[in-house]
């Protein structure tokens, strides 16, 4: 079945299986960790552990993966981990004061004894929040595409940044020698023409710049 089909068919425990499986040693995957490194490293990965640790903090929430748990599980990791990190280093950069209102006291207090199921409907999530911006928001800001904030990456991999990730890449070998040169060589040209993910390249391109700074005994 096709990838972007099946990860729309599973929810809960199926889906994060699917994810373990699609970070293992299965190579048909273009995020197999198989794919990327050297075969000598394989075995030090111990990949049947992958997503161990973020399986076990849904399983705290409850003892059984559902909904609730996985929602509560990324309140732990990719809220707090991953968008609030950015958001404050973004903001003190540039010497900003952020507040973020949806995360108040007495708005957790609230939401978080609710089930999980009120913020789902036939039209899809965060329910309690659209009927909020519908009382109080014009129609032209709660009723359009959803529109996110993606980095343009291929063009930054074809402009500004091709430079610095042809030259890391090209030394990945001496940077990295635990990952396949030629594996991610061909991420990093397939991605600048769009053939292959921009953030999966991304990813490597940020491990190299650090891995660059920082020496490991590898």
């Amino acid at each position: 079945m096709p990838g972007s089909l099946l990860r729309r068919s599973l929810a809960g425990q199926e889906l994060l299986l699917y994810r373990k499986l699609e970070l293992g040693p299965y190579a048909t995957s273009r995020k197999s960790l198989k794919r990327y490194l050297v075969p000598a490293v394989l075995p030090a990965c111990r990949q049947e552990h992958t997503l161990e640790g973020w399986r076990q903090l849904a399983l705290a929430f409850g003892g059984h993966i559902d909904s609730g748990s996985l929602m509560r599980a990324d309140l732990w990791t990719y809220l707090s981990e991953n968008c609030l990190a950015k958001t404050d280093r973004a903001s003190m950069l540039h010497s900003l004061e952020v507040r973020v209102p949806m995360l108040a006291n007495t708005v957790l207090d609230r939401v978080l004894t609710l089930p999980a199921q009120v913020h789902f409907d036939g039209a899809g999530g965060k329910v309690i929040l659209r009927r909020l911006a519908q009382q109080h928001l014009p129609e032209q800001v709660w009723n359009r595409p959803k529109h996110g904030f993606s980095v343009p990456l291929k063009t930054y991999f074809n402009g500004q940044w091709q430079n610095v990730g042809d030259e890391l890449f090209g030394r990945s070998q001496e940077i990295a020698p635990f990952l396949d040169r030629n594996a991610l060589g061909a991420l990093w040209n397939d991605a600048k023409i769009g053939n292959a993910s921009r953030r999966l390249a991304y990813t490597f391109l940020v491990l190299l710049i650090w891995l660059d700074k920082h020496e490991l005994d590898a």
